[in-house]
């Protein structure tokens, strides 16, 4: 008579063990997809931004571009 006691005993204890890292795999993955929202959040609005200031600049023909301004820089530095 010891035998099934001592078997649903272990079967109880993998059941814990079993259900406890599942609770852990499941925080891994929940916290993994939180960051990757995050990071993703984050691609988007500087992908935002940079399309929004290099629309702004195309728009703006007035103002020199960057490199424009860099060049003349570099050019004046050499007098």
């Amino acid at each position: 008579m010891q035998v099934p006691d001592l078997l649903a005993d272990f079967r109880s204890k993998c059941k814990i063990i079993h259900y406890s890292l599942f609770t852990i795999h499941y925080s891994l993955f929940t916290i993994h997809y939180s960051l990757f929202t995050i990071h993703y959040s984050l691609f988007t609005i500087h992908y935002s931004l940079t399309c929004f200031l290099l629309c702004k600049n195309m728009s703006n023909i007035s103002s020199p571009a960057p490199t424009v301004i860099a060049e003349s820089a570099i050019l004046n530095a050499g007098k």
